[in-house]
């Protein structure tokens, strides 16, 4: 049995991170405790999810590793943190500052 390169992790990793925090915003609009605690899990593993896949792509880099995956995790990364920051402030800036 192989094992998988570096940039195959650190891809997947931050495809599987991205939507675990994405789920933890769609569980419930009013949690239970229970869900509370489900919520927590899903949105911090989602976060060490993403941290590992950046850590994997850098050994990628570090260790030469052939291919593009190694880049493809950190960039998946970068573009949701930006896409999560910058929509809400575009959409302010569109629509108003006004409170409902």
């Amino acid at each position: 049995m192989t094992s998988l390169k570096k940039g195959v992790w650190s891809t997947a990793l931050s495809i599987v991170g991205i939507i675990f925090f994405i789920v933890s915003y769609y569980i419930s609009k009013t949690p239970t405790f229970g869900e509370k605690v489900v919520i927590e899990i899903f949105f911090f593993t989602g976060i060490a999810f993403m941290i590992t896949s950046i850590v994997f792509g850098l050994l990628g880099i570090k260790s030469y590793e052939k291919g593009f995956l190694k880049y493809i995790g950190m960039l998946i990364i970068l573009l949701f943190v930006i896409a999560i920051t910058i929509i809400p402030v575009l959409l302010m800036a569109i629509f108003g500052f006004s409170e409902p």
